[in-house]
């Protein structure tokens, strides 16, 4: 993870999300991981939906039983939401 802020409660938050998405591949729980995906995302340079990476997962899972997920960067960009 790459960030410019070094608050302890963005990097303590951060790392729980980041432990949860973990936890959500390493246990194999698609839903799990989509709980934590937004609606759209880009994965290897392709825009996908959340239908769309149900299927990969569960493709990638059943073709691969000893699949092991490595995350060498994590990627974290943060929008503020004015309500």
């Amino acid at each position: 993870m790459t960030s410019a802020s070094l608050q302890k409660p963005f990097l303590s938050s951060t790392a729980g999300v980041v432990l949860k998405l973990e936890r959500a591949l390493n246990q194999r729980s698609i839903d799990s991981f989509l709980d934590l995906s937004e609606d759209h995302v880009v994965l290897n340079d392709h825009p996908r939906d959340k239908a769309q990476l149900k299927s990969l997962l569960t493709q990638s899972f059943a073709a691969a039983r000893d699949l092991v997920i490595v995350n060498d960067t994590c990627d974290i960009s943060v929008a503020a939401k004015r309500w």
